[in-house]
C-alpha cells in the first residue's frame, strides 16, 4: 500500500496549471476550513489531513471554482473520519 501511494501521489504546484483557481482562492478555503475545524473542536492533525487531501485531489483534477468549497467539505469530511 506504501509503494502505490509513492506512485500516485506526486504533489506538483498545480496552482499555475488551473484556469480558475488562484493561490488566493485556495488560501480563502484553508482560512474558512481552519475555522471550521476550531468550531467543531476536532484533533489539530485533522487541519493537516484536510489541506494534505485538497491538495492532492487539486493536483490531479482541475475544478470549476464553484466547487471549490465542495472540494473542502469533502476533505473534512474525510479527514473527520480518520
Amino acid at each position: 500500500m506504501k509503494q502505490k501511494e509513492k506512485e500516485t501521489y506526486t504533489l506538483t504546484n498545480y496552482i499555475p496549471t488551473h484556469k480558475t483557481i488562484s493561490e488566493q482562492s485556495r488560501a480563502k478555503l484553508i482560512d474558512w476550513l481552519s475555522e471550521l475545524h476550531y468550531k467543531y473542536k476536532m484533533f489539530p492533525e485533522t487541519i493537516f489531513t484536510i489541506v494534505s487531501l485538497v491538495d492532492q485531489y487539486l493536483s490531479l483534477k482541475e475544478i470549476p471554482l464553484s466547487e471549490l468549497q465542495l472540494v473542502g467539505v469533502a476533505a473534512l469530511y474525510i479527514a473527520a473520519k480518520f
